[in-house]
C-alpha cells in the first residue's frame, strides 16, 4: 500500500487521495504489528515458563482484531475506490499529510450543486 502510493499520487484526484489514505492505513497496521508482536514473544516466553498463558492470549488476540480489522478496512476502501469515492478511515494515523483541502479532490460535475442537489441553472 505504501509503495502504490506515489503511483495514485501522480494520477490526481480521487485516486490520489485513496492512495494517501491507503498508505496512512498500511503504515497504521505495520506500526501497530511492531508494537504488538515483541510483546507477543515475550508474553510466550513467559507463559512457557509461568504456565499462565492470559498476557498470550491477550496478545494474540490483539494480533487477530488488528488483522481482521485491517481485511475489513481494504475492502471497504477497494468497493468505495471503486465507486469513485474517497475512503473516510478514522482508525489510519495521518503519516503523509495531504498537500491541499480534500474539497479540491470533488469530481468537477459535483461541484456547481448546491445543498438540495438542484443545479443553480435548474433552481
Amino acid at each position: 500500500m505504501v509503495a502504490l502510493y506515489p503511483r495514485y499520487r501522480r494520477a490526481g484526484g480521487v485516486a490520489a487521495e485513496n492512495g494517501r489514505r491507503a498508505a496512512n492505513w498500511g503504515l497504521t497496521v505495520l506500526a501497530a504489528m511492531l508494537v504488538v508482536t515483541p510483546f507477543l514473544g515475550t508474553a510466550a516466553r513467559v507463559a512457557g515458563e509461568q504456565r499462565s498463558a492470559w498476557l498470550a492470549w491477550v496478545l494474540v488476540s490483539a494480533y487477530l482484531f488488528i488483522s481482521a480489522t485491517h481485511i475489513a478496512v481494504v475492502t471497504f476502501g477497494r468497493a468505495f475506490a471503486h465507486q469513485g469515492r474517497v475512503f473516510e478511515n478514522p482508525l489510519a494515523i495521518p503519516f503523509i499529510r495531504s498537500r491541499t483541502s480534500t474539497e479540491s479532490i470533488v469530481p468537477q460535475r459535483a461541484r456547481h450543486l448546491s445543498f438540495n442537489g438542484l443545479p443553480p441553472n435548474l433552481r
